[in-house]
């Protein structure tokens, strides 16, 4: 052997000691099971070579070596050092250099081999690499709908999608986070100028500068002509807000539009004690009934109905009001009384009120006559794209809040009002809400909405800066199947989402790219959870001026509502 390798290697060959390798275990127990399996499965003839014209050249080549110590055990790299011609000329011609024995390398030592330097190497030296996880997706979220993004996977450019042809996968709750520029609200602005080209309806509140609602009127086809734009900053022609939708004679929706005027009010309170006791409840529940059967009638009829005798009678013979509900209205009657009415029953419900009636601006549009032409159950059920602008700048914290949650609360009611069509005949509405913390008392409105919209063929967008802004809500978000978008947002976000947003981890989530998101999306049986290059800004279309040509002159409106609470005074 020591010949051979001289005439072939000008090299003597190098010998083995076991006792100097510790390789007595080998000795007594033979060969290991993964130097054994080489004789049956595949393996490569392996060399490597190193050129150095370093002065450390013999300490780079130790270092070298004791790097792929874990190669040890039956194995040992043996060094051999080559005249530098012969180098040069194996490594052109990318060919082993002779040698006496193969060195059959199994695959999982030629991982060892080739391993990517560390991501601390990566990032220290600039090495080019993938630096995003890249996840595999169903062919489901490749083909049509609405447009997310792309992802990466592989070094191909893969489409985002999410399928519009199941209702109940896109009647959901759907939350975009991110920081101020980072791309949130372009999300929402692109996914409801998809969906209004779809046929589906959106509502959009913005309670800041208007720009949400105005790149989604400029984003939709010129012949696009489904648009609704209600100014609540224009607080010289305040628009009506009644509940006209709701009367359509269906005892369940009259009993749940009921509760929604309690709950209302009950929002209104700032403390447990200014709530409405049970007495109180069931009064203005049955008020509630009997008025809205008529739809021109507004807050101000409620109020008669509790406080004027004559009113309540008529009402109780024009609307055709029996059972129940008829005794439960005679109860308030008062024949010793002036006002005919049992006022001990009535002055808290009254008292509760007054939060309300000192609101002019919001008074102005909840006990102004009835518009008929404002439909939500119309403009829910026909695609149209209704712009609701309440800007906090204008109107104020509390009138903001106030008036929010109220038209959540019409919407919500005209949903409901789809009980008399079967399910398969709903038409999707989904309904978007730009920064919730600027209207706090509407998040317990949704938790309870959330719990069934999806029956109803009603969906939430909200678009926040990060997950805190959802307090008391973030279980139901979580157990109601909720897809997100998170772009660049708090470490404390994505904290909190740590168990939505596998198998991304949380150094990954702090690293995400501006304008990119991390993307969890389920339909129906599907479930997918990916890093994507969000999609741009879509362009605009059209040029689009908004008029309100729903308000009334402000003039006019305080008159009637002024000649309506002297009559009231005086049957109070």
């Amino acid at each position: 052997m020591d010949l051979a390798s001289l005439f072939f290697t000008d090299e003597e060959f190098e010998r083995i000691d076991l006792d100097e390798l510790d390789n007595n275990v080998l000795v007594r127990n033979g060969l290991s099971q993964q130097t054994k399996d080489k004789t049956s499965s595949i393996y490569y003839d392996t060399s490597i070579r190193i050129a150095t014209n370093s002065q450390r050249s013999e300490l780079l080549l130790k270092l070298f070596k004791r790097s792929f110590n874990l190669l040890e055990g039956d194995n040992k790299l043996v060094t051999r050092k080559l005249k530098q011609n012969e180098l040069i000329e194996a490594i052109k011609q990318r060919k082993p250099i002779d040698k006496i024995n193969m060195d059959a390398l199994s695959t999982k030592e030629l991982a060892q081999l080739m391993q990517l330097p560390t991501k601390h190497y990566q990032q220290e030296y600039k090495i080019k690499n993938i630096d995003t996880r890249e996840i595999n997706i169903p062919h489901v979220f490749t083909s049509k709908g609405l447009q997310i993004g792309h992802t990466k996977y592989k070094g191909n450019k893969i489409p985002l999608f999410f399928p519009l042809d199941d209702l109940d996968s896109l009647c959901q709750c759907w939350i975009s986070i991110g920081k101020m520029g980072s791309g949130k609200t372009t999300c929402g602005q692109n996914a409801a100028i998809q969906l209004l080209q779809n046929g589906i309806s959106v509502f959009a509140i913005d309670v800041a500068d208007g720009d949400l609602i105005n790149n989604i009127e400029k984003g939709l086809p010129k012949d696009f002509n489904k648009i609704i734009d209600l100014d609540f900053g224009d607080i010289n022609n305040p628009i009506s807000l009644t509940w006209s939708e709701c009367a359509n004679g269906d005892k369940n929706v009259e009993t749940k539009l009921a509760s929604q005027l309690k709950n209302f009010l009950n929002k209104l309170a700032k403390s447990d004690n200014q709530k409405l006791s049970s007495r109180m409840e069931r009064f203005l529940g049955a008020a509630a009934k009997a008025v809205f059967k008529n739809p021109t009638a507004n807050l101000y009829d409620v109020i008669l109905c509790l406080t004027d005798r004559e009113y309540r009678d008529n009402l109780i013979v024009t609307n055709n009001i029996n059972g129940r509900l008829k005794w439960t209205l005679e109860q308030l009657n008062d024949d010793g009384n002036e006002t005919g009415t049992k006022q001990n029953y009535v002055s808290g419900i009254m008292d509760r009120l007054e939060s309300l009636l000192d609101n002019e601006f919001a008074a102005n549009c909840l006990l102004q006559e009835a518009n008929l032409d404002i439909d939500f159950r119309k403009w829910a059920d026909e695609g149209y794209f209704v712009g609701i602008r309440i800007p906090k700048d204008t109107l104020l914290d509390d009138t903001t809040d106030l008036l929010v949650t109220y038209i959540v609360s019409k919407l919500w009611l005209a949903i409901l009002t789809r009980s008399n069509i079967p399910k398969e005949q709903r038409k999707p509405c989904i309904l978007i809400l730009d920064e919730p913390h600027q209207f706090p008392t509407v998040l317990t409105e949704l938790h309870s909405i959330i719990r069934e919209m999806r029956k109803w063929r009603f969906g939430i967008f909200i678009l926040a800066h990060e997950f805190g802004d959802f307090k008391n809500m973030k279980t139901l978000l979580k157990s109601a199947g909720t897809n997100y978008f998170i772009y660049q947002t708090s470490k404390e976000t994505y904290k909190e989402l740590l168990e939505e947003l596998q198998p991304f981890t949380l150094e990954e989530m702090i690293n995400t790219k501006w304008r990119h998101a991390i993307v969890n999306m389920r339909y129906k049986e599907e479930k997918i959870c990916v890093m994507a290059d969000m999609l741009k800004p879509l362009p605009h279309k059209r040029t689009y001026k908004n008029k309100n040509v729903f308000g009334r002159s402000a003039e006019k409106v305080q008159d009637e509502i002024f000649k309506n609470l002297c009559i009231l005074k005086m049957n109070l």
